[in-house]
């Protein structure tokens, strides 16, 4: 079952239109703070318009990302692929909306501590960080009144 929070997110981040969904399992252990610096750069990039991702762990422990990400110029996200591919193997696909692609991403969402989400219409990226943020630590607070 999932969390009411995530099946809220999920349900505003179905209103957008998404390009692709991503697996990205990197070729070594690395560390949250570098995972973190990865992406805080890749996202920055100028191609981007959106995107979630979540951390996740292989069964041999090494991290992996899932992605949903929307492109300004789809004609030329193959300089995003290749960012992307040299970190890790990476598996590419187009974003179909039938086949639960944002549901799979935020699945350890919002339990999970390394993720990001900007949806495409949003003009800075931390409106919407400030934005789930506050979202996940008034649940965290609601929670915990409860235990």
């Amino acid at each position: 079952m999932k969390h009411p929070l995530t099946l809220n997110v999920i349900e505003t981040l179905k209103t957008h239109h998404w390009d692709y969904f991503l697996t990205l399992t990197f070729k070594r252990k690395i560390s949250d703070g570098d995972i973190k610096s990865l992406m805080d750069r890749f996202t920055n990039h100028y191609l981007l318009k959106g995107w979630v991702w979540c951390r996740e762990w292989t069964t041999l422990g090494y991290p992996h990302l899932h992605m949903v990400l929307s492109v300004n110029k789809p004609h030329k996200s193959e300089r995003l692929w290749c960012i992307l591919s040299e970190w890790g193997d990476l598996v590419w696909e187009s974003y179909d909306k039938h086949r639960s692609g944002l549901e799979y991403t935020l699945k350890e969402y919002p339990n999970g501590d390394m993720y990001d989400i900007k949806p495409p219409h949003l003009l800075t990226h931390q409106l919407l960080k400030r934005k789930y943020e506050k979202l996940r630590r008034n649940y965290q607070r609601q929670v915990g009144n409860y235990l």
